[in-house]
């Protein structure tokens, strides 16, 4: 009885990812997205961990970056550097689009069409964002790309998420 519930749940959960669409708004338009990454913070922050997303637009794809801040005068902002698994680095200027909803800063970066190639190809590994307006001023973090939870189901399991694939399925 204990693995038919088990087998139920993970199925429920399976048929729940696999069939549900991922979006995130810029104003009143909506963009298809990848899953939302919580990837761990390596400093010390008050609130935790961010939450990246990528989503697809006519002329490339964004970068959402989410973070619960204690007030609204704390913010994501600044140039972000997203480092790949080959090496490489992507340099997002800060464009000003971010919003303060349900006690979190929230920014969008883009990124253009040859970037999301670089994306499609390479994981992201970590990035590193700023944490403005709070009483340090600036202040600069990285985050890795390490699932917080995962299990040991299967043995195949990453302890990261695959943020490649995600985005080449995004984008074909």
């Amino acid at each position: 009885m204990k693995k038919l519930i088990l087998l139920l749940t993970l199925v429920i959960l399976f048929c729940d990812s696999a069939f549900s669409q991922n979006y995130i708004y810029n104003g009143d338009n909506q963009y298809e997205s990848t899953n939302s990454w919580n990837f761990e913070m390596n400093g010390n922050y008050w609130t935790g961990n961010p939450q990246l997303t990528v989503a697809k637009h006519s002329n490339g794809g964004y970068l959402m970056i989410a973070l619960d801040v204690p007030i609204k005068q704390h913010y994501i902002g600044g140039t972000v550097t997203v480092f790949l698994s080959d090496g490489s680095t992507i340099k997002c200027t800060d464009k000003g689009i971010r919003d303060h909803v349900d006690n979190q800063s929230i920014a969008l970066y883009n990124f253009t069409k040859s970037e999301i190639e670089l994306l499609k190809s390479h994981r992201i590994t970590r990035v590193r964002f700023s944490i403005k307006g709070g009483m340090e001023g600036t202040e600069t973090f990285t985050a890795d790309n390490k699932k917080l939870f995962f299990q040991f189901y299967g043995g195949d399991q990453k302890k990261y998420y695959e943020t490649n694939i995600e985005i080449n399925e995004l984008f074909e």
